[in-house]
């Protein structure tokens, strides 16, 4: 049991290392959204989308990750991601 929460511990700190990046990324794109605004951008960019999914799939390929999991995981940043910058059209 003491190496099961050992391991344990690991994960909790990368899921908070995790969680604090998530922040730091979100951030950013609140950033985003204001210059959109600010230059009568639309928030969505289809053609950056598909650009950043592609580059996610390929590293995450590289280092093993499933396709499914790096899509599940960017579409759900995408779609926060977007709602922040909407809040600034």
């Amino acid at each position: 049991m003491d190496e099961l929460n050992k391991y344990r511990k690991q994960i909790d700190s990368i899921d908070h290392a995790i969680i604090d990046l998530l922040v730091q990324r979100m951030r950013y794109v609140a950033k985003i959204g204001l210059i959109k605004k600010g230059q009568g951008i639309a928030p969505f960019d289809e053609k950056r989308w598909r650009a950043l999914l592609k580059d996610r799939l390929e590293a995450g390929t590289v280092l093993g990750l499933p396709d499914v999991l790096i899509k599940q995981i960017w579409h759900s940043i995408h779609k926060h991601s977007l709602e922040i910058e909407k809040k600034h059209e």
